[in-house]
């Protein structure tokens, strides 16, 4: 693994990037840490994955230190790096590869929004509940949720 994480970068020709952790649970009973990981596109639209990392967070020293680490071993900055909406990845993202163009991942936004939606969903069934009655979340109720959706 170390081999693979210290290889040159030089050839590849990236026109998207995406940066993305996970957490995992090391040991019983420990708290889940984050794994950094960079995967992109090549110009001939080819995957490939780029750089795999631990850390002991999520924060914009932990990927600063990771895309710079990068760079160093010659990865050239993209035209779009693709990431969700964590603040310490952004503000790495625009420290290290201010030229490329940055774009929100849609799956990441749309589980959110969907989240987003079922909470709003039930508080406005629970509402209606409270105000009229369990049977009083009907249609009308449902229908205002799912146009908004």
């Amino acid at each position: 693994m170390a081999i693979w994480q210290q290889r040159r970068l030089d050839e590849l020709e990236l026109d998207y990037l995406l940066l993305d952790a996970s957490f995992f649970r090391y040991h019983v009973g420990a708290a889940a840490e984050p794994v950094l990981a960079a995967w992109g596109i090549t110009t001939d639209g080819k995957p490939v994955f780029v750089g795999l990392d631990t850390s002991a967070a999520e924060s914009t020293d932990a990927w600063s230190g990771f895309l710079s680490d990068l760079g160093a071993r010659g990865l050239r900055c993209p035209l779009l790096v693709v990431s969700d909406g964590a603040a310490g990845l952004i503000a790495a993202v625009e420290q290290t590869m201010g030229a490329a163009l940055r774009q929100r991942c849609l799956i990441h936004r749309s589980c959110k929004e969907s989240r987003c939606s079922f909470r709003l969903r039930g508080s406005l069934i629970w509402y209606a509940h409270r105000e009229r009655g369990p049977w009083s979340a009907g249609c009308e109720i449902r229908g205002v949720v799912s146009a908004s959706e």
